[in-house]
């Protein structure tokens, strides 16, 4: 038991103790009026165990409410992490969905540059065709 504890049981035991003496002292026939239980040693021990009984509830009113207490910030801390958790897999699909897209279209950019460099190469054939083909025919006029 702390000191406070301890002292305030002792301020009661000395003022109910101080205010039986002095009603001794002033009526003599004091004691054969009280009550049984009170102003004896009975008395006193039952104050001081109800004193008791009081410190020790709000102990464990204390103790239940900072349980309760770190129970909720575990709680919350748990929700926090959840939602943290959550945006980061939400951001990562997003990211991963960007890429995704940014992929199919390096594809796509290769593939037409690929179709424009067959292209290319078939037209650049077909031209030498034709001008083989002009050649040809102009060499066949001259030796006619």
């Amino acid at each position: 038991m702390d000191k406070k504890k301890q002292r305030a049981i002792e301020d009661v035991e000395e003022f109910t103790s101080g205010i039986v003496n002095y009603a001794k002292k002033q009526y003599p026939g004091f004691e054969t009026c009280i009550p049984k239980p009170w102003g004896t040693e009975e008395y006193l021990a039952s104050i001081h165990k109800n004193l008791h009984e009081v410190t020790q509830t709000r102990e464990k009113k204390k103790t239940r409410q900072s349980r309760m207490l770190a129970d909720k910030m575990k709680v919350h801390e748990g929700h926090e992490q959840y939602c943290r958790i959550k945006k980061l897999a939400n951001h990562l699909m997003y990211q991963s969905h960007e890429e995704s897209q940014i992929a199919v279209q390096l594809f796509h950019s290769r593939r037409e540059k690929h179709l424009f460099c067959e292209t290319k190469i078939f037209t650049e054939m077909q031209c030498e065709k034709l001008r083989m083909q002009e050649f040809q025919d102009s060499m066949d006029i001259e030796k006619d």
